[in-house]
């Protein structure tokens, strides 16, 4: 976790009224649930990938060719629309 100072001590909270005081704290803690959630799936995804790809770049697909494969399957959900539209694409 982030080495960030906790909201509510930092804070003279007191003069604050009390209902704006829950939704300050309530924003706050989102906003600090949020930066860990960010921090850990850079930790725990980006990195690792960032590595590997530094490690082994021929790994790397080119952006052409992910882009045309976007292309193909957004065509393809265009073209099904009548009742395909929403299926998860196949993991090929």
């Amino acid at each position: 976790m982030s080495d960030y100072p906790n909201p509510r001590k930092a804070y003279a909270i007191e003069e604050t009224p009390p209902e704006l005081a829950v939704e300050l704290l309530e924003g706050l803690d989102r906003i600090i649930d949020s930066d860990a959630a960010v921090e850990k799936w850079l930790c725990e995804e980006v990195v690792p990938v960032a590595i590997a790809m530094q490690t082994k770049p021929e790994r790397a697909i080119p952006a052409e060719t992910a882009f045309a494969k976007i292309r193909a399957l957004h065509a393809e959900r265009i073209e099904g629309k009548g009742g395909d539209a929403g299926r998860q694409p196949s993991s090929n």
